[in-house]
């Protein structure tokens, strides 16, 4: 049986991660600035099979449209975007781009990081511009504080749980 964790994001500093109608992307945004939902559910991740580390593949589910996941998206940069599973852009790799694993204590004590599984050694990262992307780790301090979450009481036994952002 799968079960599924409710998230509600928020940056450490403020922001709150939200789902944006405009942009069709969880985007990051002062929380007197929020425009949509800051509900997310993680869920055990579309592409268990194709990882070495399925205990910690999540994929990210908008918890109203069960049907729409965030992944990975390349344009000019690759960043998160939501899309319907069951007509997704680039169909071929939606699995991959749709799962994350969630790493402890990568950067930070306490705090995990999402790593891409389309795109190996590249984590979830906030940009100043208020969008997420998928960033090839770096060995900067501003890389390690904008790819680091703080999720206080995870549990996959479908316990809630909060996802806070730390930025600098």
């Amino acid at each position: 049986m799968l079960t599924a964790d409710p998230v509600e994001g928020m940056i450490k500093q403020g922001g709150v991660i939200h789902q944006s109608v405009d942009r069709n992307a969880p985007v990051v945004s002062n929380a007197s600035n929020v425009g949509g939902p800051t509900d997310f559910l993680f869920m055990p991740c579309l592409a268990m099979d194709k990882v070495d580390h399925p205990e910690r593949c999540v994929s990210i589910v908008d918890p109203v449209r069960a049907e729409s996941f965030v992944r990975s998206y390349a344009d000019n940069n690759i960043h998160l975007q939501f899309d319907l599973e069951y007509s997704p852009r680039n169909p071929e790799t939606f699995d991959k781009d749709a799962s994350f694993l969630l790493w402890e204590n990568e950067f930070f004590p306490g705090y995990y990081a999402l790593e891409s599984v389309s795109y190996p050694g590249s984590y979830q990262r906030a940009t100043s511009d208020g969008l997420i992307e998928i960033s090839p780790i770096q060995d900067t301090d501003d890389f390690r504080n904008t790819a680091s979450f703080g999720i206080p009481d995870y549990s996959t036994q479908c316990t809630s749980f909060r996802l806070f952002l730390q930025i600098s």
